[in-house]
């Protein structure tokens, strides 16, 4: 589900989900290698960056009850 409807949803262990992994993505797998590079979004068209947002934040409820961003 999208990150509004997750955290209408799930309330702050949405949020706290989407931060964790946000981190993870940013520190990636070793020290000083984040996952992702940087993009400017000017260079991007409205369609690209809001697909882009929409892939990014996503919240799911797994089989165990945690909640994952």
């Amino acid at each position: 589900m999208s990150a509004k409807a997750g955290i209408k949803k799930f309330g702050d262990r949405a949020v706290a989900a989407m931060l964790s992994e946000c981190k993870q993505l940013n520190n990636g797998t070793a020290p000083g290698k984040p996952v992702f590079g940087t993009i400017d979004p000017s260079t991007l068209s409205n369609e690209e960056n809001r697909r882009a947002l929409e892939a990014v934040n996503l919240i799911k409820k797994k089989r165990c009850g945690k909640i994952k961003g």
